[in-house]
């Protein structure tokens, strides 16, 4: 199974020729996300992970492309009629060749005032979860990682992978992340590994990640071992965003869990 990951959330997944695209919202600029793909699943009706224009184009495109999600998204996609397949957690679907467990019921909590919307998450093959905006533990060997949100504190993302302790963890929800953003990010990565406690205005561990790339990143999180062929290149913040931002944008997984970048 083949991965490659576009801007923010979305992630399209390939096997045997065959392809299922995640998450292709607002914030997912690339046009080749949908290309060929057979299905879109669609965890929550956010605009960054959900684009109703988009996805009413591809299936007027291909009348055999579908949309797997929560009713509170189908309820956007009335226009869509039979293409929008409504699942809800603990359903099972097949999609693609592929098959997808529904997990996760809603949004994390995000506002005092507003409730949270539905949100499910999709396990693949058993291998590969993504939880849309959600901390959902999962026992699953890849775990797409939110790894950044006005909803999340770093004591949550460390909280979720030390519970979840995936074999390997890969960050996605980015898109709101520039330069320092993803410095920071990797600097508490190596303050976890190094006992160290990063304060305001201490540069230090600002300037190592700088200068090297932080082999753990936030596969590290989920504790050793981790997976030192994928996570050693996982981000290097001396890398231009762009380029910083895609480096593990593909990964091929297989069936006995390895990944290779």
């Amino acid at each position: 199974m083949y991965l490659t990951k576009y801007g923010h959330a979305c992630v399209r997944l390939e096997s045997d020729g065959r392809a299922l695209v995640i998450d292709p919202g607002a914030m997912t600029p690339e046009p080749e996300a949908l290309a060929g793909v057979e299905a879109a699943l669609i965890t929550h009706e956010h605009f960054d992970h959900f684009e109703a224009e988009r996805l009413s184009a591809a299936a007027a495109n291909d009348p055999r492309f579908a949309v797997y999600t929560c009713p509170g998204v189908a309820r956007h996609l009335t226009d869509l009629h039979d293409q929008v397949r409504v699942v809800r957690d603990g359903d099972v679907v097949h999609v693609a060749g592929l098959q997808v467990r529904v997990i996760g019921e809603k949004h994390h909590h995000s506002h005092p005032d507003v409730p949270p919307v539905e949100n499910v998450g999709f396990l693949v093959e058993d291998e590969v979860f993504h939880p849309g905006d959600a901390l959902t533990v999962v026992d699953v060997p890849t775990l797409l990682v939110v790894g950044q949100a006005p909803w999340m504190t770093v004591p949550d993302l460390i909280g979720c992978l030390r519970r979840a302790a995936p074999r390997r963890a890969y960050a996605i929800h980015d898109g709101l992340l520039n330069r320092w953003g993803w410095t920071c990010s990797t600097a508490y990565c190596e303050a976890r590994r190094s006992g160290y406690a990063p304060t305001f205005g201490d540069c230090s561990p600002v300037r190592r990640c700088c200068s090297q790339t932080d082999r753990a990143c936030l596969a590290g999180l989920a504790g050793e071992p981790y997976d030192d062929d994928v996570g050693a290149a996982l981000v290097d913040v001396s890398k231009p965003l762009r380029q910083m931002r895609n480096l593990w944008r593909h990964v091929t997984i297989g069936r006995d869990g390895h990944g290779r970048s």
